[in-house]
């Protein structure tokens, strides 16, 4: 623009106007302020920071968190909203250099939705976004205000936006839930390319160009970057934890997180989920995949589900290892919340929606009680079979291929385990869902949960059906599945022969319908497969104790069968749906041997790139939605370990 002039904002303002010494082009659009000095726009109107002796800021931390909703509101009240921000960056992603007028072409449109945010997290989100991105590559920033009820947002933010370039917003006139207020923001925006973030981000530099190649390499790619950490106690910056570029589903119906690593290669990784939050989709490949279930509800699934949509449908969901975004991961506090029913009815949507014949198998992960309704399917069938999906179990094979089940076949039982020793006992987690933690035997009642157990021959491993990273270890302790797998200590179950107890088969209670009969044997072998010939052996057994309660102990499994049942369990067998029940019987008749098959993507290095991540937190509220009095809700800020813990929690960043 001319000498003086605010350059790619809505309005021209002189550098007198707004009380700035010198001119605009000079202190004006540059790396790290590519839409001007937005700072000095505060002078105008709007939110400003207040002013906090930050030094000498004396904090009860935990209490800070849990009233400014996971985060220290009155720090961040207090901080800028322009300021630097550190470059994750490793050096191969600093000598990467991008052609802006290639990629103006898909010029993007942020799309920010909210519900009661903090207005210094919003606008210092807004503003690390005008900073950061090179004018030509940003279409707009559309902020989807989801019917924020909080006293004083709206006004507020209204003035803040009105001297902000390239910034509107959409105020929706009812609370939609985040999917639908995504879609709202998406129907609005302008850009060829919607680029969905938090409301409580910073972005770092070269951000969006590494998202937007991608997509220019293939229109029906879907691009995330990798989220570093800004912690909730004091808005630094970290970089140790957060999450990575491979991202697994859990069959509870969340993501499986890694932790990030350093990058030695610029090149694309395939994750087969994505976190959800932050991410880049072409405009119209987004609706032609239908964007959004619009029959989910107010939060939670959406991410995975979409992640299914997307690989069964044609596309491929790449993480941009050089696109850094640093994100608030809510902390002792929460964000909001939302009814429990509407998280676990988006969660049994997808599954039977998606899921085809493995649907079972997620339906008996996912805790909570029943829903009596999920609602029609129609819409995905249809868009199923329009766009000839591939069926999940392609899925399973061909992208999810570090994932503990791929096959139904695979599976010997789920459900609970019974002891014949101790007649109405069964295998219990006693509550506990933690590796370290102890289970034990507990009447059984029927209704999994903490009975739930799955054993497959894949892993050789008893998994908790309350969280599949947790197996159980001989006699009653629970360990990370992973270590068990890496220790070479695997789990077989050894069907009973009746010809070895002759006179004795008498003592055998009835077996009921539905289960097998048998053995459970750990065994320390030097290899993946269990063939009886390396390696110590234990068995399950049960025994009293002086007071006539019963325990656990791992005893050399019994050669003869002399009527002990102190070994001998009944486990619930898993019997897979016939094929005519299957839900991929709505698939096109043309099948899937028609589709291209997809082209070849770069591979995470290594196992994974870190650790796993949690999961959600539930939480007892007070007051649900349209004032219905304790109604059960589900944190949205979800349950997480620190970064300096090492683990990030499931869906906690949205």
């Amino acid at each position: 623009g001319e000498k003086g002039e605010v350059v790619w904002g809505y309005f021209n303002a002189s550098s007198e106007d707004l009380g700035i010494s010198g001119d605009l082009q000079t202190q004006g659009a540059r790396p790290g302020s590519f839409h001007g000095f937005l700072g000095a726009l505060q002078t105008i109107g709007g939110w400003q920071p207040h002013k906090e002796n930050l030094k000498d800021m004396v904090l009860n931390m935990s209490r800070e968190l849990e009233t400014g909703g996971g985060f220290n509101l009155r720090l961040s009240d207090a901080l800028p909203l322009d300021r630097h921000v550190r470059d994750s960056r490793d050096a191969v992603c600093l000598e990467q250099r991008f052609d802006w007028s290639a990629l103006s072409g898909l010029s993007a449109s942020i799309v920010m939705t909210f519900f009661n945010e903090p207005l210094s997290t919003l606008l210092r989100s807004v503003h690390s976004v005008l900073n950061r991105t090179p004018p030509p590559l940003l279409k707009e920033i559309v902020l989807v205000d989801d019917c924020s009820d909080a006293e004083g947002i709206y006004p507020q933010l209204s003035e803040a936006v009105a001297v902000l370039p390239k910034t509107k917003i959409v105020r929706l006139g009812e609370r939609r839930g985040l999917m639908g207020a995504r879609l709202e923001g998406a129907v609005r925006a302008e850009g060829r390319v919607v680029v969905v973030l938090d409301s409580h981000i910073e972005t770092q530099p070269g951000w969006l160009e590494p998202l937007l190649e991608i997509i220019r390499q293939d229109r029906k790619n879907v691009a995330m970057p990798i989220i570093d950490t800004l912690k909730a106690e004091d808005f630094s910056f970290d970089s140790t934890g957060g999450i990575g570029c491979r991202l697994d589903f859990r069959w509870s119906i969340v993501e499986q997180a890694s932790l990030t690593a350093p990058v030695t290669r610029p090149d694309p990784i395939a994750s087969p989920v994505m976190a959800g939050g932050l991410f880049a989709v072409e405009r119209d490949w987004f609706f032609e995949l239908g964007g959004y279930d619009k029959e989910m509800r107010f939060w939670g699934a959406e991410n995975v589900e979409f992640s299914f949509r997307l690989w069964m449908c044609g596309g491929r969901l790449l993480c941009a290892p050089c696109s850094r975004v640093f994100h608030v991961f809510r902390k002792g506090g929460l964000g909001y919340t939302v009814p429990q029913e509407a998280l676990h009815r988006n969660k049994r949507r997808t599954a039977a929606g998606w899921m085809d014949e493995f649907a079972p198998v997620a339906q008996a992960f996912i805790t909570g009680p029943p829903v009596p309704d999920i609602g029609p399917l129609d819409e995905i069938r249809e868009l199923r079979s329009r766009l000839q999906c591939h069926p999940f179990s392609w899925y399973l094979r061909e992208v999810a291929t570090d994932n503990p089940i791929r096959s139904l076949s695979e599976i010997l039982f789920l459900g609970e385990v019974r002891s014949l020793g101790l007649p109405g006992q069964c295998l219990d987690s006693l509550g506990n869902k933690e590796a370290g933690k102890k289970g034990g035997l507990f009447g059984c009642h029927g209704q999994r949960g903490t009975q739930g157990l799955l054993l497959s021959t894949l892993t050789n491993q008893l998994m908790l059906l309350m969280n599949e990273r947790v197996c159980w270890d001989a006699p009653d302790r629970l360990r990370d599945c992973k270590e068990m797998t890496r220790s070479r200590l695997h789990v077989a179950f050894l069907p009973l022969s009746l010809e070895n107890w002759g006179e004795n088969d008498s003592l055998l209670p009835p077996l009921m319908p539905g289960y097998e009969r048998g053995r459970l044997e750990w065994r320390e072998v030097e290899d993946r497969e269990i063939d009886g010939k390396k390696g110590a052996s234990l068995c399950l057994t049960t025994r009293k104790d002086a007071e006539g309660q019963g325990h656990l102990e791992a005893q050399p499994c019994s050669e003869g069968l002399s009527g002990d049942l102190s070994q001998i369990w009944d486990a619930q067998k898993f019997v897979p749906p016939p094929s005519s029940e299957s839900p991929s019987s709505f698939h096109s008749p043309l099948g899937v041997s028609a589709l291209p098959r997809l082209p070849p993507f770069v591979e995470a290095p290594g196992d994974g790139i870190g650790k796993e991540g949690g999961s959600l937190q539930y939480e007892e509220g007070q007051r649900g939605e349209e004032g219905q009095e304790n109604i059960p809700l589900v944190s949205a800020a979800g349950g997480e370990k620190s970064a300096e813990g090492g683990e990030k929690g499931g869906q906690a960043f949205r």
